[in-house]
């Protein structure tokens, strides 16, 4: 059986210990408006924050955005 690939946003996403519907709403309360479903689909590994909100994403995260920018070009951290 082949393992699977870890893909290195899902895996950013899932150590910080916020889940899809956190980060969704802590993306509303900055006023950027992005529904559960579209973020949980990032914590899979199937698409990716659109270049314009990677900045509120990573400070809703607490992160730094290099971090998060590695991540969403695929560079493990």
């Amino acid at each position: 059986m082949e393992a699977t690939p870890i893909d290195p946003l899902s895996d950013l996403l899932r150590s910080t210990g916020v889940t899809s519907t956190d980060l969704s709403n802590r993306l509303r309360a900055r006023s950027v408006y992005v529904s559960p479903q579209a973020v949980s689909s990032w914590y899979r590994g199937e698409t990716r924050p659109r270049d314009e909100l990677r900045a509120v994403v990573a400070e809703a995260l607490g992160m730094d955005l290099d971090r998060l920018l590695r991540a969403c070009a695929g560079v493990a951290s």
